[in-house]
């Protein structure tokens, strides 16, 4: 029988992510969500903390973590805020195939740096979509690359110190990592979010951007399998994310539904108001474990693509209903900005638009399913 009971460590990371989360960002989720900036003080503690880059190898002086682990810290960092968390889970993001793929030499350069002090790394929204899809386009120049293009919504774009973009190549796509800082990058344009709005997003464009060979990730033209390998782990990442926002909700939706009151009690004893919370609180932890067997089976080294799929899936689907019921349960204060859950709704709709909006999630999950039946 598998336990999903978590260990003594895991328990202690959570403890640790959800005093974070409460007391440093919770409490400024509204402040940073009117400012619509990235606030770097506030991602600075949380990296003190060790909560920031959590999967980087004890090699390079991190923790180390494995995917149950990680997963356990960002659902409770995105409880507390995701869009203060959210520089953090694309910095995750854009490790992954560095971690998996990069030379011990890349290793070094570009993961003990995060770790040493505080950095994060960049990553363009639609990387772990599938097909994967970029507008930027590398020739060959010597050993190395000339980079030219767009990336529409580069995730820490202004405070990241590297990005991991894919470009198409002569023969197929390459992985490559790219100084932010390099001659010929130009942070354009930062769109006006609709959730998630304290993070760093912007449109960033590469022009004549010189790159060596050591800005390979993996093998030339490998790009697309590169990708392919880690979207399990970015997947589970994402739908842990959601988790924490649904649960946020529902803590909000049932704290309000005991102190309101009508005809004399609490709402939260009429019968439609407790089937809500009922059902939110049913899918929150079925999504909560696919997200946990998912990652259990990564971290076991087994093929869990279609695992995460669900769990994402589920997750990012669970995050919107559940935060929407609880606008519904707030009432007419829901709607406003005064009270925490018409945010939530708004952070619920951006995990089902990153990386592939929800119905391109759910059509991956059906060629899966497809190839499957056919023993493919």
């Amino acid at each position: 029988m598998v336990d999903f009971r978590l260990n003594d460590e895991q328990t202690e990371y959570q403890k640790l992510a959800r005093e974070v989360a409460q007391k440093q960002l919770a409490a400024n989720a509204h402040k940073y969500d009117i400012a619509a900036e990235p606030t770097a003080e506030l991602l600075h503690q949380i990296w003190e903390s060790g909560l920031a880059n959590v999967q980087i190898d004890s090699e390079q002086g991190g923790l180390g973590l494995g995917t149950w682990d990680a997963v356990v810290v960002a659902e409770e960092l995105a409880a507390g805020c995701s869009g203060i968390t959210a520089p953090l889970e694309a910095s995750s993001l854009a490790i992954l195939p560095v971690l998996k793929f990069g030379s011990g030499k890349q290793q070094e350069a570009l993961l003990k740096p995060l770790v040493d002090k505080f950095g994060l790394a960049a990553v363009p929204f639609n990387l772990f979509c599938n097909p994967p899809c970029t507008a930027l386009k590398a020739i060959k120049s010597g050993s190395g690359f000339v980079l030219n293009g767009e990336v529409a919504m580069l995730s820490n774009a202004s405070i990241a110190s590297w990005a991991l973009v894919a470009a198409n190549t002569d023969s197929g796509m390459t992985l490559l990592v790219v100084s932010l800082k390099s001659p010929g990058v130009e942070s354009v344009k930062r769109p006006y979010l609709l959730g998630r709005r304290a993070s760093d997003v912007a449109c960033v464009h590469f022009k004549d951007v010189m790159l060596t060979a050591e800005s390979v990730v993996g093998e030339e033209d490998k790009g697309a399998s590169i990708l392919e390998t880690v979207r399990s782990s970015a997947f589970v990442i994402l739908a842990a994310g959601a988790v924490g926002v649904a649960r946020s909700a529902m803590e909000h939706a049932l704290r309000y539904s005991k102190e309101r009151k009508t005809f004399g009690q609490p709402i939260s004893q009429h019968q439609a108001v407790a089937f809500m919370l009922a059902d939110m609180a049913k899918d929150i932890e079925a999504s909560r474990l696919l997200t946990w067997q998912a990652a259990m089976l990564i971290d076991k080294g087994e093929k869990a693509l279609s695992h995460a799929i669900f769990a994402r899936s589920f997750a990012q689907g669970t995050a919107m209903k559940v935060a929407t019921d609880a606008v519904q349960i707030f009432g007419g204060y829901g709607y406003s900005k005064e009270y925490p859950v018409e945010k939530l709704m708004r952070d619920a709709k951006m995990y089902q638009m990153f990386d592939g909006v929800a119905n391109k999630i759910n059509a991956e999950l059906g060629r899966e399913l497809i190839a499957a039946a056919c023993g493919n």
